[in-house]
């Protein structure tokens, strides 16, 4: 009780912190979704929007009647060719994958926590140390004061030493009570500030290339950069078409425009690349 490893950290984060329990509902509601009686449903109710369009339009001269069904209409259209053509399955299998990164950086938090509280554990052993080390100091100072081989500015030094080191162990000490605390809040439990940490386990090996690549391929950082630059490539490919491939004179600026926003594109994705690689190293 009140001792964690960082070998068991991760999983009791995942059955503990209540973030990370709500996206896990998030995605579990994503992930029953049933595509093919969502698609019969709305059918149906195109069908049903369809009739009172229909009946609307012959029976009645209620523009706004009209207008409001033929925009339920539009929207569940859109709704309905998504599901058919599988891309809203797409969007929520890429939400599912957001949530899953958003999973991974609570547990990299609580990591990251657990490292910082061991580093700080190992600072207060060294302030400690050195505080022994100073009150022995201190003893020594009194009696070559008593003996009169210091003066009393001196002595008032080297006591002004020891409050100061003091004062920063004090603050070390409220510092550590407070990261527990908050790994304390990754894990589900009372944030008393009450903690003990196993050391961390040893390297057992580890390869930078092989890694990264490893990353790279799982990081929603760099997946969503590249959503982004694929829409960029479909918007100059539009903008080619739209604009005669710069053909017509008095376009050729709108096209050239369009040419350097695709070229910023893809510069934007290449150093958010870079920038990814550069924080891994």
């Amino acid at each position: 009780v009140g001792t964690i490893s960082f070998e068991t950290l991760d999983a009791q984060v995942r059955s503990g912190s209540a973030t990370y329990l709500a996206l896990e509902e998030n995605i579990s509601a994503i992930s029953a979704m049933d595509y093919d009686t969502m698609s019969s449903e709305l059918r149906d109710q195109l069908n049903q929007l369809a009739d009172g369009i229909w009946f609307s339009s012959i029976y009645t001269d209620d523009s706004y009647t009209q207008s409001s069904l033929q925009s339920a209409y539009d929207s569940l259209r859109d709704t309905f060719d998504d599901i058919k053509s599988g891309e809203l399955q797409k969007d929520n299998a890429d939400t599912i994958r957001q949530l899953r990164d958003a999973q991974d950086q609570i547990l990299m938090g609580a990591q990251t926590l657990y490292a910082a509280v061991l580093s700080l554990e190992q600072s207060r052993q060294d302030l400690v140390r050195s505080l022994g080390t100073l009150d022995r100091s201190v003893e020594e100072m009194e009696l070559r004061y008593q003996l009169g081989q210091i003066s009393a500015l001196t002595l008032e030094q080297v006591k002004s030493n020891r409050a100061t080191l003091t004062s920063n162990l004090d603050t070390l000490d409220m510092n550590l009570a407070n990261y527990k605390a908050q790994l304390q809040t990754f894990l589900g439990q009372t944030p008393t500030g009450e903690l003990t940490l196993q050391p961390l386990p040893h390297l057992t090996s580890m390869n930078l290339e092989q890694d990264l690549a490893a990353a790279k391929e799982k990081s929603w950082t760099l997946y969503s950069a590249q959503l982004t630059l694929e829409d960029a490539e479909e918007t100059w490919k539009d903008a080619q078409k739209d604009y005669n491939y710069g053909n017509i004179k008095d376009e050729r600026y709108l096209y050239e425009m369009a040419q350097h926003t695709w070229q910023a594109a893809q510069y934007t994705y290449d150093a958010a690349v870079e920038n990814y690689e550069l924080s891994f190293r």
